[in-house]
């Protein structure tokens, strides 16, 4: 019992942590250009995760086909993820992408459906609606300024609705290597692959950055993120998942988005409406439903 309440613990802590990417992600990109936002939190966390799997795991060589996976992985679900959310995030408020990255599961069944016999099954439409409205009442909040020019919020909320797509995309593919890697082997390799993707562009910005004129809050967001979701979040979610079965420890995503509503208003100063509350009771919603549904046999 003392192993299944640690389970619990560490899995709701790895998904609260994960939720904070939001805040982090706010933060860095206000201060840094996006690309050098993202190519620092991948260095930064390669060097922890490239040594780790080293030693653990030296002996791993991925085929050529499982490459070409990792790198459309890489692209869309590292660096896409990141740079939307980086970007979106210059125009949204942290409590709509709270909601909005809270669809993911709902948004993995879509994509799911395109992919021949690999639909989700009957419970995938019902949390597809639900998530879909819970996004969608976010056009309940009253007038908000923009916050840029070009885009305003909406663009922002729909930048982000494309880095939930890229990480789904992501979750999908990875059922399409061969040999499935050690998380840790992964973890790393993909650190690398979104440095050596974003490290072109943020070599351009970088000549026009004046480091003393970025914020100390944006350097540590980006310290945050490489650490603690990107490195600790890890370590936790694994160590719980390995106490709880797959189901138990799935039902803690819904923890995701709550974290990041919340630690939105707590370190961001946003205001939670009555919209946002709605929202993320459909968004946690339709997680519950797709964690309750019993899984396919291939």
């Amino acid at each position: 019992m003392r192993g299944r309440w640690a389970g619990w613990c560490f899995c709701s802590l790895g998904m609260a942590s994960a939720g904070s990417v939001v805040v982090a992600s706010k933060l860095a990109g206000a201060g840094l250009p996006l690309f050098t936002a993202a190519a620092l939190r991948y260095g930064l966390a390669a060097l922890i995760l490239v040594p780790w799997a080293l030693v653990r795991h030296n002996g791993i060589r991925p085929c050529r086909r499982d490459w070409l996976v990792l790198i459309a992985q890489a692209v869309a679900g590292s660096l896409g993820f990141s740079i939307l959310l980086l970007w979106g995030l210059r125009s949204s408020s942290g409590v709509d992408a709270g909601v909005i990255t809270g669809t993911l599961p709902a948004m993995v069944g879509l994509l799911s459906m395109l992919v021949p016999g690999k639909g989700g099954g009957g419970r995938v439409w019902p949390a597809i609606i639900l998530a879909s409205l819970g996004a969608a009442s976010l056009g309940l909040a009253p007038g908000l300024p923009e916050m840029e020019p070009s885009g305003g919020r909406w663009f922002g909320d729909l930048l982000i609705l494309g880095a939930v797509a890229g990480e789904a995309i992501f979750v999908l593919l990875n059922k399409a290597l061969r040999a499935p890697l050690p998380p840790v082997a992964m973890s790393a390799i993909l650190c690398v692959l979104g440095l050596l993707m974003s490290l072109p562009m943020a070599l351009t910005e970088i000549s026009a950055l004046d480091p003393a004129g970025v914020p100390s809050s944006a350097w540590l967001a980006v310290l945050w993120h490489a650490a603690i979701p990107t490195i600790g979040g890890f370590v936790l979610w694994y160590a719980g998942a390995a106490r709880l079965g797959g189901a138990e420890a799935a039902v803690t995503t819904a923890l995701m988005p709550v974290s990041a509503v919340l630690l939105s208003a707590l370190l961001l100063g946003e205001t939670i409406g009555g919209h946002h509350l709605l929202g993320i009771g459909l968004v946690v919603a339709a997680i519950t439903i797709q964690v309750a549904a019993p899984q396919r046999r291939p």
